[in-house]
């Protein structure tokens, strides 16, 4: 047991000084004996000499470079100078060599760079949603507002007579600009178009940078290794720490309230190297630690690398010895835009489901969405079929580091009500003057010799369904027929009435008898020598021939009709035999022509008034009106008219006047 407990007290002494950062190598005993117990060897464990760093530094998988080997993001042929980052998701990086000037603009997927006449030595962007970016190359300010455009337009706001060496920039919610002079150590600000000065203790030294909190500003002293704070009361101070703050120089705040500067401090070996402090509640941290690649910042050229914060509380900054440009990773996976088929959607805080309706003719969704954050990536955006009824998207939201979210977009495609025509045709003739909206037509004749038709309709919605419709056998009068629509949703439905007249068969015409001459009591006979006698007229139209008058109370003979043809005009047949006239032909199958339904009342029909039948123009004068007709004895024609509910039932509406 004695032996248990010497063991166990030689690895508590281990934890105990691991515990409090000795520095010190422990040798255990090589062998332990207790009576009858074997021997146990342990072997020699010698504890490395180690320091611990005053705070905890980021994982360099947290940042990525976003520079490129060749286009507009490559920097290896320039001096990367000036970056900030503006709240229209565009950060902004001076460039500039022997050669030409340059600012370069990255949107979160590409870089362009737009030409300058001046050296862009420190960049700042208006805190607002419009492209207004200030730029100094040191002696004077530029603004610009459209830095972007192919052919930026550029103004000075200082004088050439006035003599300042421009350092950092800060603008304010307000829009005021603050500028560090270091020639004259004051920091000069612009507002309403006019030049000022802050007050700033009389000191000598090298401001570089200036940044804001609220109303609390702060500006780094690269000569006197602090920085200054002026509180809301107008009162500076300093702020210093020999292990964090040694020839600080650009410096930006979070919206939190915490600041970031490029610095030196002190490592883990006690020596000061180049690195991003970070200066939350009172405390500081090594946010970037120094050296080489991507997620450390080199320490050569100490006043020449950049650093800003994006309005997502993200870091960038320039590595001038890699000429990178390097940036915080994003963890955000919020969507805050989704446009179906150019509509934009509205979407509530802390969505995963948006619902969108389209009209049933609408066939395909083009979906497109926009990220909170422009450095994440969506999948699942295109353009989709869409079947009827509900239509399920997933859409997921990929950011550079962390957890992806994932969201649904319902798109539901109504399901048509639309029991409409858009034509009716009779043997491929359309009917003139159709009218979707009305749904009775009448008027239309054929001749006797037309003993079928071939009736056809188009509906508005393709995926309706008519009945009614196909080669339809006429009978000799009127003929109702009815086209039944049913709308997809296979509940609305209408009815459309086409009335046809067949005419009836032609009378066979009757012939005319031939006159029979009289003669007179006592017939005075004509000399042979006279002129012809004038045979009796046979009508042309018949085929019997006329029989010849014979003469009586005479003894003479009978006059010879001469062969001669005769000069009289032949007699016309008695307008009580007249034959109907030809019946008119039906048009052919393809014909250009249109139905044009008549209002004309029906010739030869029984009743006593000659009734009217036609009765299109009482149903075109009731809207949503569908009728049934049937014809009685004498020839009168009854409609009985139906209005049609949404849902197909239908409701008797009346009688129609005779």
């Amino acid at each position: 047991m004695k032996k248990y407990k010497e063991i166990a007290a030689v690895i508590l002494l281990i934890v105990l000084v691991i515990s409090a950062g000795a520095y010190a190598v422990i040798t255990f005993p090589i062998t332990a004996r207790a009576d009858n117990t074997p021997i146990i060897t342990i072997p020699v464990i010698t504890m490395p000499s180690i320091t611990f760093p005053p705070d905890l530094i980021p994982s360099p998988d947290r940042f990525r470079e976003i520079s490129t080997e060749t286009g507009a993001g490559n920097f290896s042929d320039t001096y990367p100078r000036g970056m900030d980052y503006g709240m229209n998701d565009i950060l902004a990086v001076g460039a500039y060599d022997t050669a030409a000037y340059e600012i370069r603009f990255f949107d979160g997927k590409s870089w362009i760079s737009r030409e300058v006449d001046f050296r862009p030595y420190l960049l700042e962007w208006e805190p607002d949603y419009t492209p207004l970016l200030y730029a100094t190359d040191g002696l004077n300010i530029y603004v610009s507002s459209n830095p972007t455009a192919e052919l930026p337009v550029w103004s000075q706001i200082t004088s050439n007579e006035d003599e300042a060496s421009f350092r950092g920039m800060y603008v304010n919610s307000s829009g005021t600009l603050y500028v560090v002079d270091a020639l004259n150590t004051q920091i000069q600000y612009y507002k309403n178009s006019e030049w000022k000065t802050m007050s700033f203790p009389d000191i000598t030294g090298a401001l570089t940078d200036i940044t804001a909190i609220g109303f609390d500003y702060y500006v780094t002293d690269y000569y006197n290794s602090c920085i200054w704070h002026r509180n809301f009361l107008g009162q500076w101070n300093k702020i210093e720490d020999e292990d964090y703050i040694k020839n600080p120089t650009f410096i930006d705040s979070d919206s939190e309230g915490n600041l970031y500067f490029i610095s030196y401090a002190k490592n883990s070996e006690g020596e000061n190297k180049k690195a991003i402090v970070k200066y939350e509640g009172g405390s500081f941290s090594i946010f970037v630690p120094g050296g080489d690649g991507v997620g450390y910042i080199s320490n050569s050229f100490p006043v020449w690398d950049e650093l800003c914060i994006n309005h997502h509380d993200r870091l960038f900054y320039s590595d001038m010895a890699s000429r990178m440009i390097i940036k915080e990773k994003d963890d955000i996976n919020e969507i805050i835009s989704v446009e179906i088929n150019g509509a934009g959607l509205q979407l509530m805080e802390g969505w995963t489901q948006a619902n969108w309706t389209v009209e049933p003719e609408i066939e395909t969704a083009e979906i497109l969405a926009s990220p909170w954050c422009p450095y994440s990536t969506i999948e699942g955006l295109g353009t989709f079929p869409l079947e009827f009824g509900e239509n399920y998207f997933p859409l997921v939201c990929i950011p550079e580091t962390g957890t992806s979210k994932e969201y649904t977009i319902l798109i539901i495609r109504e399901i048509s009500d639309n029991p409409l025509l858009s034509d009716i045709s009779i043997d491929s003739v359309l009917i003139d003057g159709f009218n979707p909206n009305i749904f009775a037509y009448t008027g239309i004749n054929f001749p006797y010799d037309k003993e079928s038709i071939e009736l056809s309709a188009t509906p508005q919605d393709s995926n309706a369904i008519v009945t009614g419709t196909g080669t339809l056998n006429i009978d000799v009068g009127y003929n109702l027929f009815v086209i039944s629509v049913i709308a997809q949703d296979e509940v609305t439905d209408q009815q459309y009435i086409i009335a046809v007249n067949r005419a009836e068969a032609p009378a066979t015409p009757t012939p005319a008898p031939s006159p029979t001459s009289t003669p007179d009591s006592t017939p005075s006979p004509t000399p042979a020598s006279s002129s012809t006698p004038t045979p009796t007229p046979i009508p042309t139209s018949s085929s019997t021939p006329s029989p010849t008058p014979t003469a009586t109370g005479t003894t003479e003979p009978t006059p010879t009709p001469s062969t001669e043809p005769s000069t009289e005009p032949t007699p016309t047949p008695s307008s009580s035999a007249t034959p109907d006239s030809e019946p008119s032909k039906s048009p052919e199958p393809g014909s250009t022509q249109t139905l044009t339904p008549s209002s004309t009342p029906n010739p030869g029909t029984d009743s006593e008034d000659n009734i009217d039948v036609s009765f299109g123009t009482w149903i075109n004068e009731h809207p949503g009106i569908a009728a049934t007709a049937g014809v009685v004895a004498g020839g009168t024609l009854i409609l009985v008219a139906y209005q049609l509910s949404k849902k197909g039932k239908k409701k008797k509406a009346g009688k129609s006047p005779e």
